[in-house]
Protein backbone atom coordinates (compact mmCIF):
# COMPACT_ATOMS: atom_id res chain seq x y z
CA UNK A 1 0.00 0.00 0.00
CA UNK A 2 2.95 2.32 0.60
CA UNK A 3 3.73 2.35 -3.11
CA UNK A 4 0.96 4.83 -3.92
CA UNK A 5 -0.32 6.33 -0.67
CA UNK A 6 -1.02 10.05 -1.21
CA UNK A 7 -1.29 12.64 1.54
CA UNK A 8 -4.36 14.81 1.07
CA UNK A 9 -6.06 17.85 2.59
CA UNK A 10 -9.86 17.93 2.70
CA UNK A 11 -11.07 21.00 0.88
CA UNK A 12 -13.28 23.32 2.95
CA UNK A 13 -16.90 23.57 1.96
CA UNK A 14 -17.00 20.00 0.69
CA UNK A 15 -17.83 16.78 2.37
CA UNK A 16 -15.24 14.02 2.75
CA UNK A 17 -14.24 11.44 0.23
CA UNK A 18 -11.84 11.60 -2.70
CA UNK A 19 -13.90 14.28 -4.43
CA UNK A 20 -13.21 16.68 -1.57
CA UNK A 21 -9.50 16.00 -1.19
CA UNK A 22 -6.46 17.72 -2.62
CA UNK A 23 -3.29 15.66 -2.83
CA UNK A 24 -0.27 17.20 -1.11
CA UNK A 25 2.40 14.52 -1.34
CA UNK A 26 2.85 10.88 -2.31
CA UNK A 27 1.53 8.61 -4.98
CA UNK A 28 3.07 8.03 -8.41
CA UNK A 29 3.37 11.74 -9.17
CA UNK A 30 5.61 13.17 -6.46
CA UNK A 31 6.80 10.50 -4.07
CA UNK A 32 6.95 6.92 -2.87
CA UNK A 33 4.49 7.23 0.01
CA UNK A 34 3.13 9.28 2.93
CA UNK A 35 2.06 7.99 6.35
CA UNK A 36 0.73 9.14 9.75
CA UNK A 37 -0.49 12.73 9.06
CA UNK A 38 -0.78 14.83 12.25
CA UNK A 39 -2.17 18.41 12.21
CA UNK A 40 -0.78 21.13 14.50
CA UNK A 41 -2.50 24.11 16.12
CA UNK A 42 -0.80 26.57 13.74
CA UNK A 43 -2.35 24.83 10.74
CA UNK A 44 0.77 23.00 9.66
CA UNK A 45 0.73 19.29 8.94
CA UNK A 46 3.41 16.81 10.07
CA UNK A 47 3.74 13.43 8.38
CA UNK A 48 6.16 10.58 7.65
CA UNK A 49 7.16 10.15 4.03
CA UNK A 50 9.21 7.43 2.31
CA UNK A 51 11.65 8.54 -0.39
CA UNK A 52 14.62 6.64 -1.86
CA UNK A 53 14.57 4.12 0.96
CA UNK A 54 14.51 6.71 3.78
CA UNK A 55 11.76 7.38 6.30
CA UNK A 56 11.58 11.15 6.71
CA UNK A 57 9.68 13.40 9.09
CA UNK A 58 8.28 16.27 7.03
CA UNK A 59 6.09 19.34 7.55
CA UNK A 60 3.74 21.37 5.34
CA UNK A 61 2.47 24.79 6.40
CA UNK A 62 -0.48 26.14 4.38
CA UNK A 63 0.06 29.67 5.74
CA UNK A 64 3.49 29.95 4.12
CA UNK A 65 2.89 27.65 1.18
CA UNK A 66 -0.77 27.45 0.15
CA UNK A 67 0.13 25.84 -3.17
CA UNK A 68 1.70 22.85 -1.35
CA UNK A 69 4.80 23.04 -3.47
CA UNK A 70 7.28 23.12 -0.59
CA UNK A 71 7.53 20.28 1.91
CA UNK A 72 10.08 20.82 4.70
CA UNK A 73 12.39 17.94 5.65
CA UNK A 74 12.82 17.79 9.45
CA UNK A 75 14.57 14.46 10.10
CA UNK A 76 15.69 11.43 8.10
CA UNK A 77 16.65 7.83 8.88
CA UNK A 78 16.50 4.33 7.41
CA UNK A 79 14.85 3.05 10.59
CA UNK A 80 12.05 5.57 10.34
CA UNK A 81 10.54 8.58 12.04
CA UNK A 82 7.09 7.26 12.82
CA UNK A 83 3.82 8.36 14.41
CA UNK A 84 4.40 12.10 14.86
CA UNK A 85 2.27 13.60 17.61
CA UNK A 86 1.99 17.36 18.20
CA UNK A 87 1.69 18.52 21.80
CA UNK A 88 1.49 21.82 23.70
CA UNK A 89 3.79 24.52 22.43
CA UNK A 90 4.13 22.83 19.05
CA UNK A 91 6.49 20.11 20.29
CA UNK A 92 6.53 17.04 18.02
CA UNK A 93 7.02 13.59 19.55
CA UNK A 94 8.26 10.81 17.25
CA UNK A 95 9.42 7.21 17.37
CA UNK A 96 12.59 6.25 15.51
CA UNK A 97 15.02 3.35 15.20
CA UNK A 98 18.77 3.53 15.79
CA UNK A 99 21.51 0.92 15.69
CA UNK A 100 21.03 0.40 19.45
CA UNK A 101 17.25 0.06 19.53
CA UNK A 102 13.91 1.84 19.39
CA UNK A 103 13.79 5.34 20.85
CA UNK A 104 11.39 8.21 21.40
CA UNK A 105 12.29 11.84 20.85
CA UNK A 106 10.76 15.30 21.15
CA UNK A 107 11.53 17.96 18.56
CA UNK A 108 10.94 21.60 19.55
CA UNK A 109 9.80 24.02 16.80
CA UNK A 110 12.57 26.55 17.40
CA UNK A 111 15.21 23.84 17.21
CA UNK A 112 13.58 22.34 14.15
CA UNK A 113 13.82 25.68 12.38
CA UNK A 114 17.43 26.19 13.49
CA UNK A 115 18.80 22.70 12.78
CA UNK A 116 16.31 20.65 10.71
CA UNK A 117 18.04 17.24 10.77
CA UNK A 118 18.86 17.20 14.47
CA UNK A 119 16.95 15.39 17.19
CA UNK A 120 16.79 18.04 19.89
CA UNK A 121 15.61 16.16 22.92
CA UNK A 122 15.95 12.46 23.77
CA UNK A 123 14.26 10.37 26.42
CA UNK A 124 16.70 8.08 28.25
CA UNK A 125 15.87 4.50 29.28
CA UNK A 126 15.64 4.20 33.09
CA UNK A 127 14.71 1.40 35.54
CA UNK A 128 10.99 1.00 36.07
CA UNK A 129 11.21 2.04 39.74
CA UNK A 130 12.55 5.51 38.87
CA UNK A 131 10.80 8.20 36.82
CA UNK A 132 12.49 8.67 33.44
CA UNK A 133 14.17 12.08 33.39
CA UNK A 134 14.38 14.10 30.20
CA UNK A 135 17.94 14.79 29.04
CA UNK A 136 18.62 17.61 26.63
CA UNK A 137 21.42 17.14 24.11
CA UNK A 138 23.04 19.68 21.86
CA UNK A 139 22.09 19.47 18.17
CA UNK A 140 24.72 17.56 16.24
CA UNK A 141 25.18 17.16 12.53
CA UNK A 142 25.89 13.90 10.72
CA UNK A 143 29.46 12.67 11.24
CA UNK A 144 30.57 9.97 8.81
CA UNK A 145 33.76 8.88 10.58
CA UNK A 146 32.13 8.66 14.00
CA UNK A 147 29.48 6.23 12.72
CA UNK A 148 31.68 3.79 10.80
CA UNK A 149 32.57 1.53 13.71
CA UNK A 150 32.20 -2.19 12.80
CA UNK A 151 28.72 -3.46 13.65
CA UNK A 152 29.15 -7.24 13.56
CA UNK A 153 31.61 -10.04 12.82
CA UNK A 154 30.95 -13.71 12.05
CA UNK A 155 33.35 -16.68 11.71
CA UNK A 156 33.90 -18.68 8.53
CA UNK A 157 35.08 -22.31 8.30
CA UNK A 158 35.21 -24.60 5.24
CA UNK A 159 36.89 -28.02 5.27
CA UNK A 160 37.28 -30.60 2.49
CA UNK A 161 39.90 -32.96 1.10
CA UNK A 162 41.65 -30.36 -1.05
CA UNK A 163 41.07 -26.99 0.59
CA UNK A 164 40.60 -25.71 4.14
CA UNK A 165 39.69 -22.12 4.98
CA UNK A 166 39.45 -20.37 8.34
CA UNK A 167 38.45 -16.75 8.67
CA UNK A 168 35.81 -14.18 9.54
CA UNK A 169 33.63 -11.46 8.04
CA UNK A 170 33.45 -7.95 9.47
CA UNK A 171 30.52 -5.68 8.56
CA UNK A 172 29.90 -1.99 9.10
CA UNK A 173 27.67 0.85 7.93
CA UNK A 174 27.08 4.46 8.79
CA UNK A 175 24.10 5.82 10.73
CA UNK A 176 22.27 6.91 7.58
CA UNK A 177 22.96 3.60 5.82
CA UNK A 178 24.44 5.50 2.89
CA UNK A 179 27.84 3.82 3.22
CA UNK A 180 28.37 0.13 3.95
CA UNK A 181 31.48 -2.02 3.92
CA UNK A 182 32.58 -5.59 4.52
CA UNK A 183 35.94 -7.22 5.18
CA UNK A 184 36.12 -10.97 4.53
CA UNK A 185 39.52 -12.44 5.47
CA UNK A 186 40.63 -16.06 5.76
CA UNK A 187 43.63 -18.36 5.76
CA UNK A 188 43.71 -20.64 2.71
CA UNK A 189 45.44 -24.03 2.99
CA UNK A 190 46.09 -24.11 -0.79
CA UNK A 191 48.04 -20.86 -1.08
CA UNK A 192 49.19 -21.29 2.56
CA UNK A 193 48.74 -17.59 3.28
CA UNK A 194 45.98 -15.10 4.14
CA UNK A 195 43.49 -14.13 1.45
CA UNK A 196 40.65 -11.64 1.58
CA UNK A 197 38.00 -9.44 0.02
CA UNK A 198 37.19 -5.83 0.91
CA UNK A 199 34.11 -4.16 -0.55
CA UNK A 200 32.20 -0.95 0.04
CA UNK A 201 29.05 0.62 -1.38
CA UNK A 202 28.03 4.26 -1.22
CA UNK A 203 24.48 5.32 -2.02
CA UNK A 204 24.09 8.52 -4.01
CA UNK A 205 20.42 9.35 -4.60
CA UNK A 206 19.09 6.20 -6.31
CA UNK A 207 22.50 4.79 -7.33
CA UNK A 208 24.94 2.55 -5.48
CA UNK A 209 28.63 3.12 -6.19
CA UNK A 210 30.82 0.15 -5.35
CA UNK A 211 34.53 -0.43 -4.92
CA UNK A 212 36.09 -3.80 -4.10
CA UNK A 213 39.57 -5.33 -3.82
CA UNK A 214 40.31 -9.03 -3.47
CA UNK A 215 43.03 -11.64 -3.42
CA UNK A 216 41.88 -15.26 -3.56
CA UNK A 217 42.56 -18.71 -4.97
CA UNK A 218 40.44 -19.05 -8.12
CA UNK A 219 41.26 -22.63 -9.20
CA UNK A 220 43.04 -25.74 -7.92
CA UNK A 221 44.29 -28.83 -9.74
CA UNK A 222 45.55 -32.11 -8.31
CA UNK A 223 47.56 -34.14 -10.82
CA UNK A 224 49.22 -37.51 -10.90
CA UNK A 225 51.77 -38.38 -8.22
CA UNK A 226 49.99 -35.86 -5.94
CA UNK A 227 51.36 -32.85 -7.84
CA UNK A 228 49.39 -29.73 -7.15
CA UNK A 229 48.94 -26.37 -8.83
CA UNK A 230 46.65 -23.44 -8.11
CA UNK A 231 45.78 -20.06 -9.55
CA UNK A 232 45.51 -16.91 -7.48
CA UNK A 233 43.76 -13.76 -8.63
CA UNK A 234 44.15 -10.20 -7.38
CA UNK A 235 41.43 -7.85 -8.53
CA UNK A 236 40.13 -4.29 -8.16
CA UNK A 237 36.50 -3.61 -9.16
CA UNK A 238 34.51 -0.39 -9.56
CA UNK A 239 30.77 -0.61 -10.19
CA UNK A 240 27.61 1.46 -10.39
CA UNK A 241 24.18 -0.09 -9.72
CA UNK A 242 20.71 1.38 -10.13
CA UNK A 243 18.24 -0.75 -8.11
CA UNK A 244 14.56 -0.68 -8.98
CA UNK A 245 12.87 -2.00 -5.82
CA UNK A 246 9.24 -3.06 -5.84
CA UNK A 247 6.75 -4.36 -3.32
CA UNK A 248 7.40 -8.04 -4.10
CA UNK A 249 10.33 -8.02 -6.54
CA UNK A 250 13.47 -6.05 -7.38
CA UNK A 251 15.47 -5.45 -10.52
CA UNK A 252 19.05 -4.14 -10.51
CA UNK A 253 21.28 -3.41 -13.56
CA UNK A 254 25.02 -2.89 -12.97
CA UNK A 255 27.96 -1.61 -15.01
CA UNK A 256 31.47 -2.40 -13.84
CA UNK A 257 35.16 -2.11 -14.70
CA UNK A 258 37.94 -4.32 -13.31
CA UNK A 259 41.70 -4.52 -13.20
CA UNK A 260 43.09 -7.98 -12.43
CA UNK A 261 46.26 -10.03 -12.44
CA UNK A 262 46.51 -13.81 -12.14
CA UNK A 263 49.33 -15.99 -10.82
CA UNK A 264 49.87 -19.72 -11.29
CA UNK A 265 51.79 -21.38 -8.47
CA UNK A 266 52.43 -24.81 -6.99
CA UNK A 267 54.76 -27.73 -7.57
CA UNK A 268 55.59 -26.50 -11.08
CA UNK A 269 56.81 -23.08 -9.99
CA UNK A 270 55.28 -19.62 -10.19
CA UNK A 271 54.11 -17.87 -13.36
CA UNK A 272 52.73 -14.33 -13.57
CA UNK A 273 50.20 -13.48 -16.29
CA UNK A 274 49.77 -10.11 -17.96
CA UNK A 275 47.51 -7.59 -16.27
CA UNK A 276 43.89 -7.74 -17.44
CA UNK A 277 41.27 -5.07 -17.98
CA UNK A 278 37.62 -6.09 -17.91
CA UNK A 279 34.37 -4.36 -18.75
CA UNK A 280 31.12 -5.93 -17.69
CA UNK A 281 27.37 -5.60 -17.28
CA UNK A 282 24.93 -7.45 -15.03
CA UNK A 283 21.16 -7.75 -14.63
CA UNK A 284 19.70 -9.24 -11.44
CA UNK A 285 16.00 -9.96 -10.82
CA UNK A 286 14.72 -11.26 -7.50
CA UNK A 287 11.21 -12.14 -6.33
CA UNK A 288 12.09 -14.81 -3.75
CA UNK A 289 9.73 -14.77 -0.75
CA UNK A 290 10.22 -16.10 2.76
CA UNK A 291 8.17 -15.87 5.92
CA UNK A 292 8.70 -16.03 9.66
CA UNK A 293 8.61 -19.85 9.67
CA UNK A 294 10.74 -20.32 6.53
CA UNK A 295 14.21 -21.81 6.81
CA UNK A 296 15.04 -20.59 3.27
CA UNK A 297 12.98 -18.79 0.60
CA UNK A 298 9.82 -20.77 -0.16
CA UNK A 299 8.71 -19.33 -3.50
CA UNK A 300 9.69 -16.97 -6.28
CA UNK A 301 12.49 -16.54 -8.81
CA UNK A 302 16.06 -15.29 -8.71
CA UNK A 303 17.63 -14.65 -12.12
CA UNK A 304 21.00 -13.25 -13.19
CA UNK A 305 22.56 -12.35 -16.53
CA UNK A 306 26.27 -11.45 -16.41
CA UNK A 307 28.84 -10.70 -19.11
CA UNK A 308 32.52 -9.71 -19.26
CA UNK A 309 34.84 -8.48 -22.00
CA UNK A 310 38.44 -9.36 -21.10
CA UNK A 311 41.56 -7.58 -22.45
CA UNK A 312 45.33 -7.88 -22.08
CA UNK A 313 48.11 -6.43 -24.20
CA UNK A 314 48.20 -9.59 -26.34
CA UNK A 315 44.78 -11.26 -26.11
CA UNK A 316 41.08 -10.70 -25.61
CA UNK A 317 38.01 -12.85 -24.93
CA UNK A 318 34.46 -12.66 -23.63
CA UNK A 319 32.55 -14.69 -21.09
CA UNK A 320 28.92 -14.96 -20.01
CA UNK A 321 26.84 -16.56 -17.26
CA UNK A 322 23.07 -17.10 -16.94
CA UNK A 323 21.58 -18.24 -13.62
CA UNK A 324 17.92 -19.15 -13.10
CA UNK A 325 16.80 -20.17 -9.62
CA UNK A 326 13.05 -20.86 -9.30
CA UNK A 327 11.91 -21.99 -5.86
CA UNK A 328 8.67 -23.92 -5.36
CA UNK A 329 6.68 -24.51 -2.15
CA UNK A 330 6.20 -28.22 -1.42
CA UNK A 331 4.97 -30.39 1.42
CA UNK A 332 5.27 -30.41 4.37
CA UNK A 333 4.36 -26.83 5.31
CA UNK A 334 7.18 -24.26 4.83
CA UNK A 335 9.30 -26.75 2.85
CA UNK A 336 10.68 -25.79 -0.55
CA UNK A 337 12.32 -27.21 -3.65
CA UNK A 338 15.06 -25.09 -5.22
CA UNK A 339 15.96 -25.68 -8.89
CA UNK A 340 19.16 -23.76 -9.56
CA UNK A 341 20.38 -23.82 -13.18
CA UNK A 342 23.61 -22.28 -14.55
CA UNK A 343 24.80 -21.90 -18.12
CA UNK A 344 28.29 -20.44 -18.66
CA UNK A 345 29.96 -19.82 -22.02
CA UNK A 346 33.38 -18.68 -23.23
CA UNK A 347 33.59 -19.61 -26.93
CA UNK A 348 37.20 -18.50 -27.50
CA UNK A 349 39.16 -18.78 -24.24
CA UNK A 350 42.75 -17.57 -24.24
CA UNK A 351 45.64 -19.26 -22.46
CA UNK A 352 46.98 -15.77 -21.70
CA UNK A 353 43.80 -14.98 -19.71
CA UNK A 354 43.18 -17.84 -17.26
CA UNK A 355 39.80 -16.53 -16.15
CA UNK A 356 38.52 -16.58 -19.76
CA UNK A 357 37.91 -20.34 -19.43
CA UNK A 358 34.74 -21.55 -17.72
CA UNK A 359 35.93 -23.28 -14.56
CA UNK A 360 33.47 -25.30 -12.50
CA UNK A 361 33.83 -26.80 -9.04
CA UNK A 362 33.59 -26.20 -5.32
CA UNK A 363 31.78 -23.04 -4.23
CA UNK A 364 32.59 -21.41 -7.58
CA UNK A 365 33.70 -17.83 -8.11
CA UNK A 366 30.55 -16.13 -9.37
CA UNK A 367 32.35 -12.79 -9.58
CA UNK A 368 34.43 -14.41 -12.36
CA UNK A 369 31.34 -16.12 -13.84
CA UNK A 370 32.40 -19.60 -12.72
CA UNK A 371 29.49 -21.74 -11.38
CA UNK A 372 29.74 -24.04 -8.33
CA UNK A 373 29.72 -27.83 -8.22
CA UNK A 374 29.75 -29.33 -4.74
CA UNK A 375 31.90 -32.40 -4.12
CA UNK A 376 34.73 -31.34 -6.49
CA UNK A 377 37.73 -29.00 -6.03
CA UNK A 378 37.43 -25.32 -6.85
CA UNK A 379 37.75 -24.74 -10.61
CA UNK A 380 38.36 -28.46 -11.21
CA UNK A 381 36.76 -28.55 -14.69
CA UNK A 382 37.93 -26.22 -17.47
CA UNK A 383 35.59 -25.83 -20.43
CA UNK A 384 34.22 -23.60 -23.16
CA UNK A 385 30.60 -24.20 -22.14
CA UNK A 386 29.07 -25.65 -19.02
CA UNK A 387 25.47 -26.44 -18.02
CA UNK A 388 24.74 -27.28 -14.42
CA UNK A 389 21.60 -27.99 -12.38
CA UNK A 390 21.37 -28.05 -8.58
CA UNK A 391 18.23 -29.47 -6.97
CA UNK A 392 17.81 -28.89 -3.25
CA UNK A 393 14.95 -30.04 -1.00
CA UNK A 394 14.60 -28.17 2.31
CA UNK A 395 12.41 -29.21 5.25
CA UNK A 396 11.96 -27.45 8.62
CA UNK A 397 12.28 -29.80 11.61
CA UNK A 398 11.88 -27.40 14.56
CA UNK A 399 10.40 -23.95 15.14
CA UNK A 400 12.35 -22.71 18.16
CA UNK A 401 11.64 -18.97 18.42
CA UNK A 402 13.39 -18.58 21.74
CA UNK A 403 16.20 -16.51 23.22
CA UNK A 404 18.61 -16.82 26.14
CA UNK A 405 17.58 -14.35 28.81
CA UNK A 406 18.91 -10.90 27.97
CA UNK A 407 21.59 -12.17 25.57
CA UNK A 408 21.18 -10.56 22.11
CA UNK A 409 20.72 -13.97 20.44
CA UNK A 410 17.35 -15.24 19.26
CA UNK A 411 17.02 -18.69 17.67
CA UNK A 412 14.28 -18.98 15.06
CA UNK A 413 14.15 -22.38 13.37
CA UNK A 414 16.11 -25.47 12.40
CA UNK A 415 15.93 -27.35 9.11
CA UNK A 416 17.52 -30.10 7.03
CA UNK A 417 18.28 -30.25 3.32
CA UNK A 418 19.31 -32.76 0.69
CA UNK A 419 20.72 -31.95 -2.74
CA UNK A 420 21.85 -33.42 -6.05
CA UNK A 421 24.13 -31.53 -8.49
CA UNK A 422 24.79 -32.52 -12.11
CA UNK A 423 26.91 -30.85 -14.79
CA UNK A 424 27.82 -31.31 -18.46
CA UNK A 425 30.88 -29.68 -20.08
CA UNK A 426 32.33 -28.89 -23.46
CA UNK A 427 36.08 -29.23 -23.11
CA UNK A 428 38.48 -26.55 -24.48
CA UNK A 429 39.28 -29.07 -27.26
CA UNK A 430 35.60 -28.98 -28.34
CA UNK A 431 34.49 -32.47 -27.22
CA UNK A 432 31.71 -33.00 -24.68
CA UNK A 433 32.44 -34.87 -21.47
CA UNK A 434 30.24 -37.30 -19.57
CA UNK A 435 27.78 -36.27 -16.89
CA UNK A 436 29.45 -35.31 -13.61
CA UNK A 437 27.36 -35.37 -10.43
CA UNK A 438 27.38 -35.17 -6.65
CA UNK A 439 24.95 -35.38 -3.74
CA UNK A 440 24.85 -34.39 -0.11
CA UNK A 441 22.90 -33.14 2.88
CA UNK A 442 23.05 -30.41 5.45
CA UNK A 443 21.66 -28.65 8.53
CA UNK A 444 20.37 -25.07 8.69
CA UNK A 445 19.86 -22.85 11.73
CA UNK A 446 18.34 -19.39 11.43
CA UNK A 447 18.91 -16.87 14.20
CA UNK A 448 18.90 -13.14 14.91
CA UNK A 449 21.94 -11.48 16.47
CA UNK A 450 22.05 -8.02 17.99
CA UNK A 451 18.22 -7.81 17.90
CA UNK A 452 18.11 -6.91 14.21
CA UNK A 453 20.70 -8.84 12.16
CA UNK A 454 19.59 -12.16 10.58
CA UNK A 455 22.23 -14.91 10.63
CA UNK A 456 22.08 -18.35 9.02
CA UNK A 457 24.39 -21.19 10.11
CA UNK A 458 24.80 -23.95 7.51
CA UNK A 459 26.64 -27.25 7.93
CA UNK A 460 26.91 -29.13 4.64
CA UNK A 461 28.38 -32.48 3.50
CA UNK A 462 28.95 -33.21 -0.20
CA UNK A 463 30.09 -36.40 -2.00
CA UNK A 464 31.44 -36.26 -5.56
CA UNK A 465 30.61 -39.47 -7.43
CA UNK A 466 33.32 -39.27 -10.13
CA UNK A 467 36.41 -40.18 -8.09
CA UNK A 468 38.51 -40.47 -11.25
CA UNK A 469 37.75 -36.76 -11.86
CA UNK A 470 38.82 -35.65 -8.38
CA UNK A 471 35.44 -36.24 -6.77
CA UNK A 472 35.83 -35.83 -3.02
CA UNK A 473 34.03 -35.72 0.31
CA UNK A 474 33.78 -32.20 1.69
CA UNK A 475 32.41 -30.80 4.93
CA UNK A 476 31.76 -27.08 5.08
CA UNK A 477 30.41 -24.72 7.72
CA UNK A 478 29.04 -21.38 6.48
CA UNK A 479 27.69 -18.32 8.22
CA UNK A 480 25.49 -16.18 5.98
CA UNK A 481 23.70 -12.89 6.57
Amino acid sequence: AMLSVPLAELAQGRRGGPAGARRLFGGPGTGFGALFPEPADDGSLYFTRVTNGYYELARWNPATDPAARKIELLARGTGGYWLPSVGPGGKVAVSYVTSTGLRAAVLEPRKIDAVPPAVAEGIAHQPVHAPPPVSVSEPRGYNLLASLAPRIWVPYIALDQSQDQFGATLLGWDDLDQLEYSVFAWYDSISQKPEGIFSTFHRVETFKLGLAASSQVSAFALGRNATRAYEEERKLTASVTRPFPGAFASFAPTLLAEWARSYRDGDYGRHTFDAEQRLGAELVYDSLARYAYSILPEAGLHAELRGRRLFTGRAQAWKGLVNLNPTLPVIPLHSSLSLNAYFAVSPNPSLDIPVSQVRVGGAGTLSDLDPPLRGYPLGNFESQRAALVQTEYRVPVAQIFSGFGTWPVFLQNLGVLGFYDAAKFQRPTGEYGTLVSSAGAGLLLNATFGYAIPIQLRLEFAHGFRRNLNGEDSLAFFVKM
